[in-house]
């Protein structure tokens, strides 16, 4: 009965032994689980975090490319509207030199015409100073004062473009005398 008395304690002992075990390994157990909760609650806040952020970002990226298109779309309709003008300010430049080449050419018509008028204008005065009965007879004055002296005989549209293809010769003419002489030199019709 002793040696019953005795496995008794001893099984009490180790019964007591795997209790202080069991007890250590649930306060562990609770420690290890308490530790993994922080360590998981510290990972799942840093974890919600990151996402908000990312969601920021994300939120960031959509609104610049919405901003992106919009730039793009207002550059390209600008860029469209500078194309058309700059069409339209191409052809009045065109429209605008093709006028003034015409008003070029005219002036040069009207100088070497005016030209042409002061020669035969100085001619008529020496003709006129030379005899003047004879010039009063051929060229009486019109009694009407709105008189237009191109409706004279000397200054009709035939003589003056008579005179013209004159002038032309008489200049290409010179031109053609001298190659070699400095053209500055020719008088130029004023």
């Amino acid at each position: 009965m002793q040696t019953q008395c005795s496995k008794c304690i001893h099984y009490q002992n180790d019964i007591e032994g795997l209790q202080q075990e069991l007890h250590r390994l649930r306060t562990s157990n609770i420690r290890s689980q308490g530790q993994l909760e922080k360590r998981y609650k510290e990972k799942l806040n840093s974890l919600s975090l990151e996402l908000s952020l990312l969601k920021n970002l994300s939120k960031e990226y959509d609104k610049y490319k919405m901003d992106s298109e919009n730039y793009t779309r207002e550059t390209n309709a600008v860029l469209i509207e500078a194309r058309s003008k700059l069409e339209i300010l191409q052809n009045k430049l065109g429209t605008l030199e093709y006028e003034n080449s015409k008003l070029t050419r005219r002036c040069s018509e009207l100088e070497d015409i005016l030209c042409i008028l002061e020669e035969q204008r100085k001619s008529n005065i020496n003709t006129f100073l030379s005899d003047p009965l004879s010039y009063s007879k051929n060229n009486p004055i019109p009694e009407n004062s709105n008189y237009n002296r191109f409706n004279n005989e000397l200054y009709t549209e035939d003589s003056i473009e008579n005179s013209l293809q004159l002038k032309r010769q008489k200049k290409i003419g010179l031109l053609n005398l001298d190659t070699s002489s400095d053209t500055s030199t020719i008088d130029s019709p004023k």
